[in-house]
């Protein structure tokens, strides 16, 4: 059987500098056909994380929600982000569910420690649970209780990371807008060249070559996500990254199939 772990970037299923928030239902329902074409050829048990794009970046700024001191703002943003995350969320796995996928959602900010801003527990074990049943989990970019700085933001790479230490998966995509990682900006330098393969041994220059999103993004854009991803090396898996607003792309992926994008090794 094998173990698949996707990620859906929030600024692929939502139009990201968008608010009040709204979702890129198009595109969600897309990849959830894509995904239920690889389910359907049998022998996976797969988990889905999706990003928070505007709704949960902008108001996170706008609450000033990543400060290291507790502050009453933060309260309020708290409530505004639940509820925005928890409509996000409704979204994708109404439409994984439309297409014929038994998902499910799994409410992170429910069950999720951090401490300084870092990932401290996460229920492992009932994800491993559901998904023997045969049940696709889909958690999410959330806000979660810190252990130092009352409530911080939860980034989906960040849940990535941690269920790819503790729970054996084979393959991981990672659905971004963007090809893959490239020496510089793609969006600013139309010359800008895909780097078709990250290893322990080209990181640094390729993280040197990094900046942070364009966008509104508390969680640190594409060099936190490699530096996340890098942390995986060691585990032996198959990490892909890969323009998930391109048809069919998430799908060779999600496959094995050759695909244009940068695997990490």
């Amino acid at each position: 059987m094998l173990h698949i772990l996707i990620k859906l970037g929030g600024s692929v299923i939502t139009y990201k500098d968008a608010y009040p928030p709204r979702a890129n239902l198009s595109c969600i329902q897309r990849l959830a056909q894509e995904i239920r074409d690889v389910w359907q050829e049998g022998k996976i048990n797969l988990m889905v994380v999706h990003g928070a794009g505007c709704f949960g970046h902008i108001p996170a700024h706008q609450y000033r929600m990543t400060q290291e001191s507790w502050h009453e703002n933060k309260r309020q943003g708290a409530v505004k982000i639940r509820q925005f995350m928890h409509d996000l969320n409704q979204s994708v796995v109404g439409e994984l569910v439309n297409s014929g996928l038994p998902a499910i959602p799994f409410q992170p900010s429910a069950s999720c420690l951090m401490e300084n801003k870092k990932l401290l527990t996460f229920p492992v074990d009932i994800i491993s649970k559901y998904m023997a049943l045969g049940i696709i989990p889909v958690a999410y970019g959330d806000i979660a209780l810190d252990t130092k700085t009352g409530i911080d933001i939860l980034s989906g790479d960040q849940i990535v990371a941690y269920i790819a230490r503790t729970v054996h998966f084979d393959r991981i995509v990672m659905g971004s807008d963007v090809d893959g990682v490239f020496s510089e900006d793609p969006k600013k330098n139309p010359h800008a060249a895909l780097i078709p393969e990250i290893t322990r041994e080209n990181a640094t220059m390729v993280l040197h070559g990094l900046t942070g999103s364009q966008h509104i993004d508390v969680t640190g854009g594409m060099e936190q996500k490699i530096q996340e991803l890098l942390s995986l090396v060691s585990t032996n898996k198959t990490i892909a990254i890969v323009n998930a607003l391109e048809k069919g792309r998430v799908k060779k992926a999600l496959s094995g199939f050759d695909f244009v994008g940068t695997c990490i090794k």
